[in-house]
């Protein structure tokens, strides 16, 4: 084995398609162009042979089990090739047809853009934030309030019949605890009234530095034995009234009441059922009976066929009972259909109770012989997607749509420019914890969001859908996450990657 590193890859007797036995050198960490008139073999060089072959190879290192998953391009023509390296291909074909697909979702924005939701977002509920309350900053809390006085650290428990009542306390006792509190003083757990809610103390305490872990230990238990709620009544000195804090573990408003589960990313991610809204399924829209197909011309009457679906041989019934409905209404049928009242059209395509089902209502009973094709293809042919109702297009669940960041719920993100949010976590500032704590993803972020805006892409929004995207824009958008995954002696094929920019942003 030579001591010397490899400098290039070097290519012998390349024969695949038009090529005739061509031995060629690329030179390695540099850009190689290969240029020619069309039908030249620059594609059948670059991807047929360069990349087939480094990626073949690497594909051979796995296991055959492995392998079998995998797409494998066939063995070029060639004698041989030394020092390839895995390559990566990115071409200008948009191969993405699903609707679930997005620029987000494709540059893993979203997936960074998830995690920090999940780690640092706010919980908005009746216009205020809901935080989750800890033993430290319960402390804080009622020591800023009190400082020096005393407080009794209790917890809740609802006994809502006499029998849970008895068993409440036996349970208690079992546990160590001994007393009960009543905003003012405390009583033995046995002269708790059944089947009445009420306060357990868990310890009694002077407000001082020194009893801080004291106290600290106490509010944990309460949370712990209170189901995630703690009391802290505080007297000052030579005052006996109480004032009363209460501190929530869990997630809970103070205003309604409301109580929210555990966050985790997936909550905010249209590709997962924790996420996804449950009407629209995470596609942001439905699709519904659009009337502008079913009367594509308003301009006919009733009798010349405005409603078209039913202008058919087979659709004679249904014509005759939309004649007798509109006759016994007095509905004109020689009339121009968007010549008549709104109220007479709402009737034809709502109904009218028993005596006319409406268009919508023939619809609806056509829904349920979908097992035969033709209906599934005509129902089609009659529909059209219209916004969700329930999510407003925004593909999450409502909770989901509750947390903010910066004041923006992470589908308003997704709805800014790149350029836009570019500018947005440039600005972010975060708590250090949280910056801390999201380190590496925010440097990720606006890596990505950086190469985005500086290939001159920066117009696109994270909820465009990649199957709109143009050949250049697929391209480039492409680049983000192979560029983004950090890989080190790796080949990277493009074709033609300066198609679709602007002159300035060649370089």
């Amino acid at each position: 084995m030579s001591d010397n590193p490899r400098t290039s890859i070097t290519v012998h007797g390349a024969r695949h398609n038009n090529l005739k036995d061509i031995d060629v050198e690329f030179p390695l960490g540099s850009f190689t162009v290969v240029t020619g008139v069309s039908g030249s073999g620059k594609s059948s060089l670059a991807f047929d042979t360069l990349y087939a072959e480094g990626q073949r190879r690497y594909v051979e290192s796995f296991s055959t089990y492995a392998r079998q998953f995998m797409d494998r391009m066939d063995r070029p023509d060639v004698d041989r090739v030394e020092g390839v390296l895995p390559a990566v291909a990115i071409d200008q074909k948009n191969a993405i047809k699903s609707s679930r697909s997005t620029v987000g979702t494709v540059t893993e924005l979203n997936d960074f853009l998830k995690v920090i939701y999940a780690n640092s977002a706010t919980l908005i509920c009746c216009d205020v934030p809901v935080t989750r309350d800890t033993a430290e900053s319960a402390w804080e809390t009622v020591y800023k309030s009190s400082p020096d006085g005393k407080a009794v650290i209790t917890f809740p428990i609802d006994a809502s019949t006499p029998e849970g009542g008895e068993a409440a306390v036996e349970w208690l006792q079992s546990e160590g605890f001994k007393r009960a509190f009543d905003g003012e003083k405390a009583f033995p757990l046995e002269q708790v009234t059944p089947g009445e809610a009420f306060h357990v103390v868990a310890d009694r305490v002077r407000l001082e530095k020194n009893r801080k872990s004291r106290c600290i230990e106490a509010i944990e238990s309460a949370f712990e034995h209170g189901g995630g709620t703690a009391h802290v009544w505080t007297f000052g000195e030579g005052v006996d009234s109480s004032e009363r804090f209460e501190f929530n573990e869990r997630l809970i408003c103070n205003l309604c009441g409301t109580r929210y589960g555990e966050c985790t990313p997936n909550h905010f991610s249209f590709n997962s059922p924790l996420g996804a809204c449950e009407e629209c399924r995470g596609f942001g829209n439905t699709l519904s009976l659009d009337m502008d197909l079913v009367i594509p011309n308003r301009n006919l009457s009733i009798k010349e066929g405005a409603i078209s679906v039913w202008e058919s041989e087979k659709a004679e019934w249904e014509r005759k009972r939309l004649y007798s409905y509109c006759r016994a209404q007095s509905i004109p049928l020689d009339r121009a259909y968007g010549d008549l009242p709104a109220s007479v059209r709402s009737a034809i395509e709502e109904g009218d109770g028993d005596e006319w089902f409406g268009v919508r209502g023939w619809f609806k009973w056509l829904e349920s012989k979908t097992y035969k094709m033709h209906v599934r293809v005509f129902l089609a042919r009659h529909r059209a997607p219209v916004t969700c109702s329930s999510c407003g297009g925004a593909r999450l669940k409502p909770v989901s749509l509750q947390y903010e960041l910066g004041d923006y719920r992470i589908d308003e993100l997704w709805r800014l420019s790149l350029t836009e949010l570019q500018s947005f976590f440039d600005t972010l500032t975060l708590s250090p914890e949280h910056e801390e704590a999201n380190k590496v993803v925010l440097k990720e972020i606006r890596d990505r969001l950086r190469y985005l805006v500086d290939v001159g892409v920066g117009y696109l929004t994270l909820n465009r859908s990649s199957k709109t995207l143009s050949g250049g824009e697929v391209q480039r958008v492409n680049l983000t996450t192979a560029i983004g995954s950090g890989l080190v002696n790796t080949l990277y094929v493009l074709d033609e990657p300066s198609v679709g920019l602007h002159p300035r942003d060649n370089e």
